[in-house]
This record gives C-alpha cells, sequence and structure tokens, in this order.
C-alpha cells in the first residue's frame, strides 16, 4: 500500500495490528536503506502481510524506485 501522509500508514499499521492482529510495518524516509531492505525480505517472504509506503511528493516517488521489482506473494490457504 502507497499512501501521501506518513501519520495515516502509520495509524493504519497500527489499527491493523491491535484490532485485527495483523502485523503490519511502514518503511517511510525515517528508515535506513538496510532497515528497509529487511523489511522488503521479511515481506516477500511471507513473515507479515502488509507493508505501507511512504511515497514523499517532494522528492518524488522514492519508494516505488527502491522497491523494484516484488515477486508474487505465495497464496494463503483461508
Amino acid at each position: 500500500m502507497f499512501g501521501e501522509r506518513v501519520w495515516c500508514l502509520r495509524q493504519l499499521a497500527r489499527t491493523l495490528c491491535e484490532r485485527h492482529g495483523v502485523e503490519a510495518h511502514v518503511a517511510d524516509g525515517s528508515i535506513t536503506t538496510g532497515e528497509f531492505e529487511a523489511l522488503k525480505a521479511r515481506f516477500t517472504a511471507g513473515e507479515f502481510p502488509v507493508l505501507c509506503l511512504f511515497a514523499d511528493r517532494a522528492r518524488g516517488p522514492q519508494p516505488p524506485e527502491r522497491l523494484g521489482a516484488l515477486p508474487p506473494r505465495p497464496a494463503v490457504a483461508t
């Protein structure tokens, strides 16, 4: 999920966790490249289902460029 207001994404991640038990993380300009790469690796490995990315319009679309191509997520049996 991409968003333009980082506080909204942080609130979404917190709400998903607290109210629905869904692990979610936010990647924004406050984390290092190493931290982002670790989050991306965990997300693509299926360790958690929601990764929120913050796009700063003043700096351009940073997260999509840093994210690169993601492999398809594995199917989850329901």
